[in-house]
């Protein structure tokens, strides 16, 4: 006599929970490809370019295909190549798992311009460092804003120093209100 032995398993839940972690991956990539003002891209373990998003090609000048498989120093000034600095970027992030920094960066055409960076390690579920990720936002209007602050507040100091200089030689007194009629200077 012949015995069947026969074993079902249903692997509805499992194949629904699998295609509702696709979605989700695939809206997640959706996302960070189509990120328009932080440039967002991957790096292998050595510092290669393995994504690149829309706001990288639009910010850094550089089309997918060119980016990809390039090690990312190309985004650095040449003195920071010469000084290692991509290098250290990604050592920093693999010891203490991200690395921050504020500096100039370089378009396609040559171009500089005043970025913040973050480059973050990138795990596997045991641990191994499998890349990278970079974030890179132009901050150069904001950079050129607090250079332009920073020369007026100059600018005004040395103003009210001659003035004082100016009161402080005339033998007559001098006073200054505001228009609440409080002084605010005098000689």
């Amino acid at each position: 006599a012949e015995r069947i032995l026969l074993a079902i398993e249903d692997v509805t839940e499992r194949r629904r929970l699998e295609a509702e972690r696709q979605e989700i991956e695939a809206r997640f990539t959706s996302l960070v490809k189509n990120v328009k003002d932080h440039s967002i891209f991957t790096l292998d373990p050595e510092g290669r370019v393995t994504s690149w998003n829309v706001a990288a090609e639009h910010i850094l000048g550089y089309a997918e295909a060119e980016a990809l498989g390039r090690h990312f120093a190309f985004i650095f000034t040449p003195e920071d190549r010469e000084h290692g600095v991509p290098e250290a970027e990604l050592r920093v992030a693999r010891e203490q798992g991200r690395a921050e920094d504020e500096r100039w960066h370089l378009r396609k055409g040559g171009e500089r311009f005043w970025a913040l960076g973050i480059v973050s390690a990138l795990h596997d579920p045991n641990g191994r460092l499998t890349g990278f990720s970079k974030i890179l936002r132009d901050i150069t209007e904001r950079k050129a804003a607090e250079a332009e602050r920073e020369r007026l507040f100059h600018e005004v100091q040395f103003e009210r120093d001659r003035l004082s200089a100016l009161l402080a030689s005339m033998r007559d007194e001098v006073w200054f209100a505001d228009r609440q009629r409080r002084f605010t200077l005098a000689n």
